[in-house]
């Protein structure tokens, strides 16, 4: 039976729904151990590296769920998410940048997801290393011609910009061997808080 830390990194301000759904997702999923986590005005990426530090030094959790404050996942999310077993699961949503879609597929392979709804195994934290989430690196996409291939890489960024810490863990993820996906035929509201 999975334990479930559920992370909400939040500016103060919650999505209505969000809680009441992840509640009916955690008792359809048959969830029985859980905790919120919330975090109140961290910048990202701290208020990711906060919370997931916070549970699983408190809580112990076997999954990892977070929940961004705008989210509102459908009832039987977190059961789907389980049922793929893998290390990193999301529910896509819509976003205004690339193309409307919260993940970033090339060909089979699920290169990111977005944070708005993942679901993390915890030993995905305990191989990548810390800070889990950061800003201060960037992805490639690098096309090798004299192979005709493409591959990542980490690059260098500002720090100050914003985001590119959901893209900078899911490359360290599949680094250390865990598979990313998305839930098929399924998204959540995305409130654009």
């Amino acid at each position: 039976m999975p334990s479930v830390a559920v992370l909400v990194p939040s500016r103060g301000v919650l999505a209505p729904g969000l809680i009441p759904a992840a509640l009916a997702a955690l008792r359809d999923a048959n969830v029985s151990q859980y905790d919120f986590f919330f975090s109140h005005d961290r910048p990202i990426p701290d208020c990711f590296n906060y919370l997931v530090g916070r549970a699983l030094e408190s809580f112990h959790p076997s999954h990892v769920w977070i929940l961004e404050e705008d989210i509102v996942p459908p009832a039987n999310s977190l059961r789907r998410m389980l049922n793929l077993n893998l290390g990193i699961c999301a529910i896509d949503y819509t976003l205004k940048v690339n193309k409307g879609v919260s993940y970033y597929r090339r060909d089979d392979l699920i290169e990111w997801v977005a944070t708005g709804c993942v679901l993390i195994n915890a030993e995905v934290f305990d191989r990548v290393p810390r800070p889990w989430f950061r800003s201060d690196q960037s992805v490639e996409w690098v096309y090798e011609g004299s192979s005709s291939q493409w591959y990542t890489r980490l690059g260098q960024r500002d720090p100050l910009d914003y985001g590119g810490h959901d893209i900078v863990f899911g490359y360290l993820a599949r680094q250390q061997g865990f598979t990313l996906g998305i839930v098929p035929d399924m998204k959540c509201e995305h409130l654009n808080l």
